[in-house]
């Protein structure tokens, strides 16, 4: 609906507390979040765009389309999402990889497969955050090994293979890179001297790295996004 030719409104956090706890107490917060998701999927349906969709429309859409369908408890449609290449690679293309990996989060007890694509994910992190088109040979070198065990990692890659044979030069054959190890992270922002020391600690957020630079300063960084 439009007021005063406007689609997007700020409302106060205090407004929209006492909305949540109308309709909890009604019974009718799932079937709102529900309706609100059926919108936003609107605006996008297979790939193409409403042509009155705006840039603050698009940046919404692929920020927070999972933390609605999470709240609207369509789970099952949550998970197809997470393993779907074209979300993927638009979420790092429009907003960036970190935000990606976060929402993961958002899933309290992950199922095993969906801990393989998050940790692909942080181990790919320093390739795609350069070249956001690698997220499809870095999913395809570190989960092919996982298609006959798991169906929804083998139509990931199906889709991987459709869409990067058009734009990449070079996609694995076989499974070339780990999905899990040692390894967990490789922290490249904002690094610009040598590391004297490095301790970790948990947080109501996550795992927090603490780093000791040699120009005296510490920094702090999501263990899973790696800001």
């Amino acid at each position: 609906p439009e007021l005063q030719g406007r689609t997007s409104y700020r409302v106060h956090d205090v407004l929209l507390d006492f909305a949540r706890a109308e309709l909890r107490a009604t019974g009718t917060l799932t079937d709102v979040q529900r309706l609100f998701v059926k919108t936003l999927r609107g605006q996008c349906v297979n790939g193409e765009w409403d042509i009155t969709s705006s840039t603050c429309q698009k940046d919404y859409y692929f920020k927070y389309l999972p933390y609605h369908i999470f709240y609207s408890e369509q789970y099952n449609e949550l998970l197809q999402l997470f393993f779907d290449f074209y979300w993927l690679e638009q979420k790092v293309k429009q907003i960036d990889l970190p935000a990606l990996i976060l929402d993961f989060r958002i899933l309290d007890t992950p199922s095993h497969e969906i801990k393989l694509l998050k940790s692909s994910l942080m181990l790919s992190a320093d390739v795609i955050e350069k070249n956001p088109d690698s997220i499809g040979p870095q999913l395809q070198g570190r989960l092919l090994s996982y298609v006959d065990e798991y169906p929804s990692v083998n139509k990931l890659l199906d889709r991987v293979r459709e869409t990067c044979t058009k734009t990449c030069h070079l996609l694995p054959l076989f499974s070339c890179l780990q999905p899990v190890g040692p390894l967990v992270k490789v922290f490249t922002r904002n690094i610009n001297a040598s590391v004297y020391s490095l301790t970790t600690f948990n947080s109501l957020t996550g795992t927090i790295v603490v780093s000791g630079l040699e120009n005296g300063l510490v920094k702090l960084h999501q263990l899973e996004a790696g800001m």
